[in-house]
């Protein structure tokens, strides 16, 4: 969770289905109602690293990322050490503005 200057608060929360932890950005301004859900995080450049070998076996150390039935990849551990994710501020705008 994290709050700034202006009282605006952004938190991670994770949501299990079917199994699958899924992380989702949540936002909340003063003067709101409620939290916004900005969705599920995923992956933009999922082609970042090989995680099969040649045959289609996991590479070791490779598991910390799913892809889902719609395409995407997300976390498979919602918020991984030494994994960067970046969120563009043009992504929040779109999912909830």
């Amino acid at each position: 969770m994290c709050v700034g200057p202006s009282g605006m608060a952004w938190c991670a929360v994770t949501e299990n289905v079917a199994g699958v932890q899924m992380l989702h950005l949540v936002r909340y301004r003063p003067g709101d109602k409620s939290p916004t859900d900005l969705g599920v995080v995923e992956v933009r450049n999922p082609d970042f690293t090989t995680f099969t070998d040649n045959d289609g076996k996991p590479l070791p150390f490779h598991a910390g990322f799913t892809k889902l039935e719609n395409g995407k990849t997300i976390t498979r551990y919602v918020i991984l050490p030494y994994s960067v994710l970046q969120v563009r501020a043009a992504d929040i705008s779109a999912a909830g503005s």
